[in-house]
């Protein structure tokens, strides 16, 4: 019995979209419950430190993410995993609007309640 050249591409097709959803980050459905902005703050702290190498105790929330030294494509790479997180929107550039952790925290929060308010 010959096989079907076209099942066959249907096969792959699927095993090829199965992968692409394996190694892609889905986007959250929905959006989650609100997070305060303590809960963001300590996120970013954590994560400058993180990426800073260098102890929690020294990220300071008001002194201005690039005096962490981080470059645009961390940055841009911070605002969307935490975009992922929260399961909304946030702009790529939010952490050279909003330049310190406590200014982004604070904005998430006041456009979360926002946002909120139109549902």
């Amino acid at each position: 019995m010959t096989e079907n050249p076209k099942s066959n591409i249907t096969k792959q097709g699927s095993f090829i979209g199965n992968l692409i959803s394996m190694i892609t980050p889905a986007k959250p459905k929905g959006r989650r419950s609100p997070v305060s902005e303590s809960e963001i703050r300590d996120w970013f702290m954590h994560k400058i430190a993180d990426v800073s190498e260098i102890s929690i105790d020294s990220v300071d929330p008001d002194t201005p993410f690039a005096d962490f030294g981080l470059d645009s494509r961390t940055a841009v790479s911070m605002a969307g995993e935490l975009e992922r997180k929260l399961g909304r929107d946030l702009s790529p550039t939010l952490i050279w609007d909003f330049p310190t952790i406590n200014e982004v925290s604070r904005h998430i929060c006041s456009t979360q309640a926002a946002d909120s308010d139109k549902e």
